[in-house]
């Protein structure tokens, strides 16, 4: 019969048992969070706990069979330890790992195989009921028997477990090595950057981006990544950007604190069993550096470097935006070279663009941080300041537009001097949108240009209906000619002792509608839209046909503009005229005004030594009126000079004035030149130039211009008065086709506007 047995287990036999198992699962849970994520810390702890196990279910097992105790095989224990100890070391090695879907539960089944395992295996490794039997019969020999029976199966099993574990390890750790060298091969090969980062620092990086910025790579392990970023960039952000789908532009910070524009993409990796994120890097410096320069010549011009129309417009949208919610103004310029086309076709394009980039330079010299400078055309540049605290801070930036451009430049070994006219709008006074301020700005331009060029104008009401009359006639000067609507009076020029010498040719419009049309309106029109150039060659050839037809030889005087001087083929259209009429070239004189030779001195010098060598006379007119400059009298050798009518009008009034004109033709004289006085209109003027020994007078005292039909009839009178000695006609004023009350000035007599064709 067998003892009777109470299944009752005392409550401190309970409680070791409870003891055992806390104490095993607490030294399991050490072993795996204080040690490294390996095989042999998994199998460590796993054979801890299936030892805590044990100890709970053998020290239950004696407190259940107390006052008898039990035997065991310790074969059979030490298998059942083993075999306990490898399930609950696969379930904790399973539950270290990230597991997804029904293996998250692997783990739990796992350790619940285990436990069924050790207490199946405990019952199991006790000794047969013979044995058993003994075993009660002597229970001081066996009545810690379990616990060490444990104790010896856990040494071993541990034993086991850990140099299995080490081994596993040693060999996955060789494994690793091999797969990092080749990782690290394969990452050194690439032409890319590679970061391998971890919760904000760095696990490795590749040489390529050890070149890239310039560090050595080793030292950047363990490193914050914030070490590679500029301040403004957040690491966080930095990171979180990397995840993106698609490359995403960022930039780093090189050794030397340089910013380097990357592109970088990244992807959630396992690196060394650390959760990580590998970074591929790419360096767009060059594309960057591509972009920028594309986005710079679509923005700006090709040439000067100067802003373009395009970005010019999308910063007036903004001055205008600006300045709206400002309640502040600003003032548009828009610059136009003047007989820019003339330098261009004569000294050839190169030297336009030189002209062109030259501009540009000295435009931004003149303007300040806030101001902007743009081309928008061939010769055309625009100038924005704003803010604008009055019209003359606007008109002082023009001057000194002005002033830049004035100063000379050799071109071609040529020297020139260009001069600019600028027509300046400001808002909101003249135009609160773009097309409306362009607008006023461009009709001020087309004033000062009309005002004589190289002038600052800013806009004014009432200029609109100026401009619109300016494009009509400009627009019906095209068919003037063919029209017959062009035509020549002539104005006589006498010798002091009466001897009629020569005839200006002086150009008229006569419109259908708007009747005589002053030269002074016209001919600016002409000159700036280069209908000066067939307007010019009709002249001429309109005046050397008269004067061939006239019975005696005086000669005939052709005024010349700038724009006619340095056209293309000027010398061939001038030797034409003389060749296809048959008139002599020392009967055509051809005058140039001073301020011709002060804007491309050294290709004007060229072409007029050109045309000297047809035989032809130069005269140099309007002598004296602010441009005078001895070198060019030292340069070049003409024939006369005709002093400006402003000089003659004060000889009676004015004793400096008389000093002047003295001084003029003495030296005039000591230079061989010939000298003409024009605009006499008083008997005084008369006696005073003859006293000061002037060469040849002409005015509406002596002759008003006058219609070829009458230019016979004043030759052959002139020739029988001369015959009988009789100096009447050098003092009666001859007659002419315009009114006798006709002002002295430009638009009827010898003074002619600035590079008018016999205005």
């Amino acid at each position: 019969m067998f003892p009777k047995l109470v299944l009752d287990v005392p409550a401190r036999w309970l409680a070791g048992s409870l003891v055992f198992s806390l104490v095993g699962a607490s030294a399991s849970g050490t072993v795996l969070r204080g040690g490294q994520h390996s095989a042999r810390n998994a199998m460590l702890a796993g054979s801890i706990l299936a030892c805590g196990i044990s100890c709970m279910i053998l020290t239950a097992l004696a407190g259940l069979v107390r006052p008898f105790a039990l035997a065991y095989d310790l074969r059979s224990v030490l298998l059942v330890m083993l075999i306990g100890s490898t399930l609950c070391c696969f379930s904790l090695w399973e539950a270290t790992r990230p597991l997804a879907g029904v293996r998250r539960v692997l783990p739990c089944l796992l350790l619940g195989l285990a436990i069924f395992v050790l207490i199946l295996g405990s019952l199991g490794s006790i000794l047969p009921f013979e044995q058993w039997m003994t075993a009660a019969l002597r229970p001081d020999q066996i009545a810690t028997m379990p616990v060490a029976i444990v104790a010896g199966a856990e040494a071993i099993v541990v034993l086991l477990l850990s140099l299995t574990g080490s081994l596993i390890d040693n060999r996955a750790a060789a494994r690793d090595r091999r797969e990092a060298d080749r990782l690290r091969q394969l990452a050194d090969s690439t032409f890319e950057g590679i970061l391998v980062v971890s919760r904000g620092r760095i696990l490795d990086a590749n040489r390529a981006l050890g070149a890239l910025l310039g560090i050595d790579i080793a030292t950047l392990r363990e490193q914050p990544i914030s070490r590679l970023l500029p301040d403004s960039i957040d690491p966080a952000t930095w990171q979180q950007a990397a995840n993106e789908l698609s490359p995403v532009a960022t930039s780093l910070r090189s050794s030397n604190d340089t910013t380097i524009p990357v592109e970088i993409l990244g992807r959630n990796i396992v690196y060394g069993h650390i959760d990580a994120q590998v970074i591929a890097v790419r360096d767009i410096r060059e594309r960057t550096e591509s972009e920028a320069r594309i986005r710079f010549l679509a923005e700006h011009d090709a040439l000067t470097g100067l802003p373009n129309r395009r970005l010019f417009n999308e910063k007036l949208q903004s001055s205008l935006t600006g300045a709206a919610v400002s309640g502040t103004r600003f003032a548009l310029f828009r610059l136009d070279l003047d007989s820019f086309k003339t330098i261009n076709d004569t000294l050839g394009h190169n030297a336009g663009d030189e002209l062109l980039s030259h501009v540009a330079r000295t435009l931004r010299a003149c303007v300040g941080s806030s101001d902007f400078i743009a081309r928008i055309g061939g010769d055309e540049f625009v100038a924005l300041r704003a803010p604008l605290s009055d019209t003359k801070d606007a008109l002082d930036l023009a001057q000194q537009f002005l002033g830049g451009l004035a100063e000379p430049l050799i071109l071609n070994q040529k020297r020139v001097q260009i001069s600019t006219s600028i027509g300046v709008s400001i808002y909101p006074v003249h135009g609160m949108d773009a097309e409306s301020l362009l607008s006023t700005a461009d009709i001020a331009l087309y004033r000062a240009k009309s005002n004589g060029r190289g002038r600052v104008c800013v806009f004014e009401v009432g200029m609109n209906a100026e401009q619109d009359r300016c494009r009509e006639l400009e627009r019906e000067l095209h068919g003037a000619i063919a029209a017959g609507g062009l035509s020549l009076l002539f104005q006589p020029l006498f010798r002091p002792d009466g001897d009629l010498v020569c005839f200006e040719a002086l150009l008229r419009w006569t419109h259908m509608v708007h009747g005589a049309i002053s030269p002074a309106e016209f001919i600016p029109l002409a000159e700036s839209s280069e209908l000066i150039v067939p307007i010019g060659a009709w002249v001429l050839q309109t005046a050397c046909q008269e004067a061939v037809a006239w019975p005696c030889d005086q000669r005939v005087a052709v005024n010349i503009s700038a724009v006619q001087l340095l056209s293309e083929d000027f010398v061939t259209t001038v030797s034409q005229a003389l060749s296809t009429t048959g008139l002599a070239p020392e009967r055509l004189e051809l005058e140039v005004t001073e301020s011709v030779l002060i804007e491309n001195t050294d290709q004007t010098l060229t072409v007029l030594s050109a045309l000297r060598a047809l035989g032809l006379r130069l005269v140099l007119d309007d002598f004296g009126t602010g441009y005078s400059s001895l070198s060019y009298l030292h340069r070049f050798r003409f024939d006369k000079l005709k002093l400006d009518r402003s000089f003659v009008q004060r000889l009676d009034t004015d004793e400096d004035a008389r000093t002047i004109v003295r001084a003029m033709i003495s030296m005039s004289k000591d230079l061989g030149l010939e000298v003409t006085a024009e605009g006499v209109e008083t008997p005084a003027q008369l006696a005073a130039l003859r006293e000061l020994g002037c060469d040849e007078l002409q005015g509406f005292l002596l002759g008003r211009p006058m219609p070829k039909s009458r230019i016979r009839m004043l030759i052959m009178r002139h020739h029988t008065a001369r015959a009988a000695d009789d100096l009447t006609p050098l003092l009666v004023m001859e007659t002419g086709d315009e009114a006798p009350d006709a002002p002295a000035d430009g638009a009827n007599s010898v003074d002619h506007t600035p590079q008018a064709l016999g205005v």
